[in-house]
């Protein structure tokens, strides 16, 4: 189990759930090696009430997984795009007195997004050398449009 080394979220720990149960937590760049039965397994991680997807895999013989878990699809476009919206609402109200408040809708919207419905789509949780299926499905929506 690795976790990015990301700036969101790097004084949190993630909660590995295998089957359901807690077994370990992964802080921020850290590598976890977990020992598990064979068998077919679920495994989510958790960080506070979000999360990612659940994954099944199986594990048998001396077979091992690797997963690689990280924040959202673009944590670092979003909290730099965050932070020019804010400085230009605040710019806005502060030197011109003009209300810019729409301007932080989106970004409100998102979070709303993530705190709610998406929940389980904060975290991304995938195999160690396999693309996640949502960003695979955007690169190749990227591939065709160029």
């Amino acid at each position: 189990m690795k976790r990015s080394d990301e700036w969101i979220n790097r004084m949190r720990a993630i909660k590995i759930l295998v089957d359901g149960q807690q077994i370990s937590e992964v802080y921020n760049g850290e590598t976890r090696t977990i020992s598990l039965p064979d068998g077919t397994h679920t495994l989510k991680a958790r960080i506070d009430w979000c999360g990612s997807r659940e994954r099944t895999f199986t594990i048998s013989g001396d077979g091992q997984a690797s997963y690689f878990i990280s924040s959202f699809g673009y944590p670092y476009r979003f909290f730099t795009i965050s932070l020019v919206a804010i400085a230009a609402y605040l710019l806005c109200q502060v030197a011109f007195g003009i209300s810019m408040w729409p301007l932080l809708l989106p970004f409100a919207g998102l979070l709303c997004y993530y705190c709610t419905f998406g929940r389980n789509d904060y975290l991304l949780l995938r195999e160690e050398g396999v693309e996640h299926p949502d960003l695979a499905r955007r690169h190749a929506d990227a591939g065709r449009l160029q």
